[in-house]
């Protein structure tokens, strides 16, 4: 389970997302992790999840938890309740690491860029098409995606996941 590297023990005020007691807007966590909404107050029907708004699903029960399992880099995590018909939402920015890469001394020289090639869907940093994944949750991406108007939908086995909005397309 991923552990926020927060130094400082400021604590949000009113409904917030948090990750082992943390908060974790602005965290660095290693995926998965799980999330808990807390101090939601009244909740009529659930909690709804979504990653860089995309659903990941709904907690019926207190306390209101989700697993959550993102691919590295800077992402968005929203909770969404309904309290007395009126709508409320907590969300987090903050950055999924790799929690076993040490700290680097010097800063590394930056990678030539390599020729942009056709869109393809990756998964592991390779492309899916025709390759074996070794669990059966992986978070597929879409590299080369070219200019992208209102985002990409996931679909497997033609039915619909989601979409995602925003680059990484994932």
């Amino acid at each position: 389970m991923g552990v926020p590297s927060q130094t400082s023990l400021a604590w949000a005020t009113g409904p917030y997302l948090a990750v082992n007691g943390a908060d974790l807007a602005g965290a660095s966590v290693g995926s998965p992790f799980t999330v808990t909404l807390t101090d939601p107050g009244t909740v009529d029907d659930g909690v709804k999840f979504l990653l860089n708004n995309v659903y990941l699903g709904k907690d019926s029960t207190a306390p209101y938890q989700w697993t959550v399992t993102a691919a590295l880099g800077a992402r968005e995590l929203k909770a969404k309740w309904d309290a007395a018909g009126s709508a409320q939402q907590a969300e987090a920015a903050f950055t999924v690491v790799d929690p076993n890469a040490s700290p680097s001394p010097s800063p590394s020289p930056s990678p030539s860029p390599s020729p942009a090639g056709p869109p393809a869907v990756m998964a592991y940093g390779a492309p899916l098409d025709g390759a074996s994944v070794p669990l059966a949750a992986f978070v597929a991406s879409i590299a080369n995606p070219g200019v992208v108007d209102d985002g990409i939908s996931f679909l497997l086995n033609n039915a619909y996941l989601g979409e995602d909005s925003t680059a990484p397309y994932e």
